[in-house]
């Protein structure tokens, strides 16, 4: 703790110089900061314990990463929610089955850009509520097992909220300026603050690289995967309770998702012994597991829907989301994995080509 001026009211000798200029951020408290430069001295206090200021930090930054994953969700949101009434208002073009000029979502290739926003942004918001269960749970859990399972979940997909929610809400933002089409430029809409605002987040609290580095060495290989496999046994089982009927190709999509996810953590262990082959395939394993479990919570809210009587509304958008994000969205598993197999370029790539 450095103080402005110290117990005896002198002033201590620290200044501000000048205060960042960020990318769409106007009220950041970041600043440059002068330490001693007037030659007095700048005095500072220790708070806590000698050496201990790390793992000080650390009992807030893992709730920060929840809470910035959650911020992904809620800047996507946003952007969806402006995309949406702007494209019901936006009247341009004919199309089938409508007579005149037509509001821009009778257009295909903008329903698609929509549900595409919505289905990314309702998986992150599944994502984050599932995490924040598994929080609650663990601090009152019904027995010391439970506890530690949860406990373990919610470790393991500390890194996967933080960094998917927040990488896919750059593909949900930079959609809504498309939808907005040339007026996404004017500032008037707003559609492009929504892209400034989401960007700053994969870099917040640890950049994405650095989730993926932890997700890899201290969520999956510390424990041989032990943790990651009981999250894969709990997909496979929702998979085998949705059984033959109105959801088996939902379920068949989880499961040719789940199945190429153990193959890629196969490829993982097998690559520990090469570390520059699983830095290079983090980043993708991690994505992986993203579009993974947001299939998986798309497949338990599909079965919820069918004891839930009330909005009728609500029951169809949700399917048809659902129905987008795990036949558009899911595959994106086979995409990543892929490129998990292709890791060994990057790994083995000459720096000075680079």
């Amino acid at each position: 703790l450095v103080p402005k001026f110290l117990a005896d009211g002198e002033s201590n000798d620290v200044r501000a110089l000048s205060v960042e200029h960020k990318l769409g951020i106007h009220a950041s408290p970041t600043c440059v900061m002068s330490f001693g430069d007037s030659g007095q001295g700048s005095i500072g206090y220790l708070v806590g314990e000698l050496h201990q200021g790390l793992a000080c930090m650390f009992t807030m930054m893992n709730h920060a990463r929840l809470e910035v994953g959650l911020e992904g969700v809620g800047v996507g949101e946003r952007a969806l929610q402006a995309a949406r009434v702007y494209a019901n208002d936006r009247r341009q073009g004919v199309a089938p089955k409508h007579d005149g000029q037509v509001p821009i979502i009778a257009h295909a290739d903008v329903r698609r850009m929509l549900l595409t926003m919505r289905a990314l942004t309702e998986a992150g918001r599944a994502l984050v509520m599932y995490s924040a269960a598994a929080l609650d749970r663990s601090h009152a859990p019904r027995s010391s097992d439970e506890a530690d399972a949860e406990r373990r979940r919610l470790e393991l997909l500390t890194p996967v909220v933080k960094a998917w929610c927040t990488e896919v809400v750059q593909e949900v933002a930079s959609l809504g300026v498309q939808i907005h089409g040339g007026m996404g430029y004017v500032e008037e809409t707003g559609a492009a603050q929504y892209v400034r605002d989401a960007r700053i987040t994969p870099i917040y609290e640890g950049t994405n690289g650095i989730q993926a580095a932890d997700f890899v060495g201290r969520k999956f290989l510390r424990d041989d995967g032990a943790a990651l496999d009981e999250l894969f046994a709990d997909i496979e089982a929702t998979v085998s309770a949705a059984g033959q009927g109105p959801h088996t190709d939902a379920a068949n999509a989880v499961s040719h998702a789940v199945t190429a996810a153990r193959q890629a953590a196969a490829g993982v262990r097998a690559a520990a012994a090469t570390p520059p082959v699983v830095d290079a395939q983090a980043w993708d394993f991690l994505m992986l597991t993203g579009y993974l479990v947001g299939g998986w919570l798309y497949l338990r809210q599909l079965i919820a829907l069918d004891s839930y009587a009330a909005d009728d509304a609500f029951r169809a958008a949700k399917r048809l989301s659902g129905e987008h994000y795990l036949g558009a969205m899911l595959p994106r598993v086979q995409l990543h994995a892929a490129a998990m197999r292709a890791a060994g370029v990057v790994a083995d790539a000459d720096v000075a080509v680079v």
